[in-house]
């Protein structure tokens, strides 16, 4: 037993985990919304508090820091319906309270979507993504070359893994009557993503809809139907 005003090595371990091991709050309290609440009003909720403690408007500051993450990791559990009916039922302990992994689909953000992938990485938390924060970001900061297609003319290029080849085609009135169908296809049968962009006032591209590539006889492929449109980048 160690005497008085000192502390063995173990009881030092000790308090250090409970310094680290403080209780995660509720999920909605954190975000400030009902547990009826909507899918849209937490989403709008998250990125009210995102955008308020963007770490740019609170530089130095650890404790906004630490907000942001615990925001994040309260919108990863609600937006996910599997996970939150997890929550609802068990609490933390339904979940995988303790992985420090995020995993979202940023696209369903809107245009911030890029910029929370950024602060992510700024702020050391490992995240998931559906789709390269990189290509996200440069699409949205205008800076990607768009190449034009024309109807009925296939083309062939290779795309390196995580990247992005960026496309538009102009479509009359009456073919956008008819309609017109983009599809892809990798004769290596490799697993991509079949993305649209939506041109933004600031001339940047924010992801709109993308499209997991199937597996189909010797080739995997994803495809898009689109109609009425007068310009589709993708």
């Amino acid at each position: 037993m160690p005497a008085p005003g000192f502390s063995s090595k173990s009881e030092k371990k000790g308090e250090a985990a409970a310094k680290h091991q403080q209780p995660r709050r509720d999920p909605y309290e954190v975000l400030g919304v009902a547990r009826t609440s909507t899918d849209q009003e937490i989403k709008s909720s998250y990125r009210r508090m995102a955008l308020k403690y963007h770490p740019d408007k609170n530089q130095n500051d650890p404790v906004t820091a630490d907000l942001f993450k615990e925001a994040t990791f309260s919108y990863n559990i609600l937006s996910d319906p599997d996970k939150r009916r997890q929550y609802d039922t068990s609490g933390f302990e339904a979940i995988d309270s303790e992985s420090q992994e995020l995993e979202l689909d940023l696209s369903s953000l809107g245009t911030v979507n890029t910029m929370f992938a950024a602060l992510f990485s700024k702020l050391g938390v490992p995240i998931k993504t559906t789709v390269s924060a990189t290509v996200l970001e440069e699409a949205l900061n205008g800076s990607v070359p768009v190449q034009p297609l024309q109807f009925g003319k296939p083309l062939c290029r290779k795309v390196e893994k995580q990247c992005a080849h960026f496309y538009s085609i102009d479509v009359t009135e009456n073919e956008s009557q008819i309609g017109l169908v983009c599809q892809v296809h990798s004769r290596g049968r490799n697993k991509f993503k079949l993305l649209y962009f939506e041109q933004e006032v600031n001339g940047g591209l924010s992801l709109a809809l993308q499209e997991d590539s199937t597996k189909t006889g010797k080739v995997s492929s994803a495809g898009m139907f689109f109609s009425l449109l007068s310009s589709v980048p993708v």
